[in-house]
């Protein structure tokens, strides 16, 4: 239908409604404005939802990612803690804290 009016936009297509002088057809093209206008509400509906999907499963990854840094300090804290106060081996630390022996010999050089 748009084709035949040689209209593309919905505001095209309202002009084109005004020019017309055979109500049927301008009553049939005012419902086509009013579907499009719901297909586009619609779709931005649709939109919206996508976008706020990602904007909640951005959140979480960035907890998530936060929660396993501030993790990871701790261990760093706890293994450095260890080293310099105790004469435990760094075998026994990195099975305590999850740190492997590379980094736990970082930790000891520092």
């Amino acid at each position: 239908m748009r084709e035949l009016l040689g209209a593309q936009t919905i505001e095209e297509i309202e002009i084109a409604i005004r020019k017309l002088n055979e109500p049927l057809l301008s009553n049939l093209l005012k419902d086509m404005v009013v579907f499009m206008e719901m297909d586009y509400v619609q779709d931005y509906s649709a939109q919206e939802k996508l976008i706020r999907s990602n904007l909640q499963d951005a959140k979480e990854e960035g907890i998530a990612l936060g929660l396993a840094e501030g993790e990871k300090n701790k261990q760093l804290e706890i293994a450095k803690m260890l080293i310099q106060n105790t004469e435990t081996s760094l075998e026994q630390i990195s099975l305590c804290t999850g740190l492997s022996i590379e980094e736990l010999e970082k930790i000891q050089e520092e």
